[in-house]
């Protein structure tokens, strides 16, 4: 069974993941969601279908004076400890570090919602 992670923000994408890996329910299963945002309807969603969920608002660990490494590891920390084997990134517009890298290259998969190249993002 592939265990999966959704990092979201508010989770627009979510349903139709969730909707994908219900197909599939005898190899895969949405074990988390984690969204960056103070509050998100997806997480809400998710704990409404029973899926372990949390919100890890970016904003205040920058307000804390926690860099983006410290959040990216504690996220791949997050992510390790529940045994995550696929993590989907679908909304989430928090760059990762090598830090989460280290433990989850190859493992992640981004959702982009534009036409790339012409819309690449911020870097």
């Amino acid at each position: 069974m592939t265990r999966i992670a959704a990092l979201i923000g508010k989770g627009g994408r979510l349903p139709a993941i969730l909707e994908c890996v219900e197909r599939l329910r005898d190899r895969a299963e949405v074990r988390l969601v984690i969204s960056y945002k103070k509050e998100s309807p997806g997480v809400e969603l998710a704990r409404e279908k029973g899926i372990e969920s949390v919100c890890m608002y970016w904003g205040g660990w920058k307000k804390e004076g926690k860099g983006r490494e410290e959040f990216c590891r504690e996220v791949a920390r997050i992510l390790t400890e529940r045994h995550i084997d696929l993590v989907v990134m679908a909304g989430w517009d928090v760059i990762l570090s090598k830090e989460y890298f280290d433990g989850f290259s190859g493992k992640t998969m981004n959702i982009h919602p534009s036409l790339l190249p012409a819309f690449a993002g911020f870097h």
